[in-house]
């Protein structure tokens, strides 16, 4: 792709969107990021073998996902467009690919109300009462999403700052967020922490 469009151009001209894409790329830093944000699979040059398996092998398993309902491949190709957008824009987006056991959610950062470490996935809640299970893990998303939006307060949790409603000391450290939900702040994070809410 010699000016880096071609590629998108040709996928808008594809009828028959049932396939997945993985991008070969020299691409860093923030391309990368804007390749995370779509949950679209990516390969650095030069290619090591082992991360070419490793693709191949993600693949089948979502293969399976999309293959659910033809929904799922739209969704699918609409983050691939966003990711389109985003290169071609030069700056990053606001929207982030969640990948689930259904397929895909395409959601603006702001519908995130906060992230839990579940294991090695991350939990997702949304400003909507919903949430999802993805298999990225939580430091993903620690340098995937607007660091002057979203906080890490604890090793397994991070809320978005937008969303916080209150900061207690009573027994422990507690970020309240929208609905009332207490989220621990680690006590090696306070002080951070806290310069950073006098900074709103």
């Amino acid at each position: 792709m010699p000016s880096g469009s071609e590629g998108f151009e040709f996928l808008e001209e594809v009828e028959n969107k049932n396939f997945q894409v993985v991008f070969v790329t020299a691409f860093k830093d923030y391309a990368i990021r804007a390749f995370n944000a779509s949950a679209v699979y990516y390969l650095l040059k030069p290619i090591d073998i082992d991360e070419l398996q490793e693709a191949v092998n993600r693949l089948i398993k979502r293969k399976k996902e999309l293959e659910l309902s033809d929904e799922n491949y739209e969704t699918y190709f609409q983050a691939i467009k966003a990711l389109s957008e985003t290169m071609l824009k030069g700056k990053p987006s606001s929207k982030v690919a969640i990948s689930h056991s259904k397929g895909l959610k395409i959601v603006d950062e702001d519908e995130i109300l906060r992230l839990e470490a579940s294991g090695n996935c991350t939990m997702i809640y949304f400003t909507d009462g919903k949430r999802y299970l993805d298999t990225r893990t939580l430091k993903v998303y620690e340098e995937l999403l607007n660091p002057d939006k979203f906080y890490r307060v604890h090793k397994s949790h991070i809320i978005n700052i937008d969303k916080l409603k209150e900061y207690i000391h009573e027994d422990g450290h507690y970020a309240i967020i929208e609905g009332g939900t207490l989220v621990p702040v680690a006590r090696n994070r306070v002080s951070e922490f806290v310069k950073s809410l006098k900074k709103l």
